[in-house]
């Protein structure tokens, strides 16, 4: 499946007025998702949090789902975090580490 360049840089605005190269940790935010999350915070703050939630649950649930569809791979094994620095730590917090024998140079 080719992808289609037109359609991507229309969905990101920006793409009309920025070249944007650095996508270290983020990219150009799409208006759907833009959107959807507006969506959200608005419903958050008209009904508060929990609610909020309890709402969209079927929503958040079905998107592990097309996830795990297009990665092909298992609902369990899709994990979303916040923000990139924690998405490249947890795999070590999820596996425990083996236990090193102690440093000559560590006191007892």
């Amino acid at each position: 499946m080719a992808l289609d360049l037109e359609r991507i840089r229309s969905e990101a605005p920006a793409c009309s007025k920025v070249l944007f190269l650095s996508t270290t940790g983020s990219s150009l935010m799409p208006e759907p998702v833009h959107r959807a999350q507006l969506d959200y915070l608005d419903l958050e703050a008209n009904v508060g949090g929990y609610r909020a939630l309890e709402i969209k649950r079927d929503s958040v649930e079905n998107s592990y789902a097309s996830l795990a569809k297009m990665l092909r791979c298992r609902v369990q094994s899709v994990q979303a975090v916040g923000w990139t620095r924690i998405s490249h730590g947890e795999p070590l917090v999820a596996k425990p580490l083996p236990t090193a024998a102690p440093s000559p140079t560590t006191a007892a």
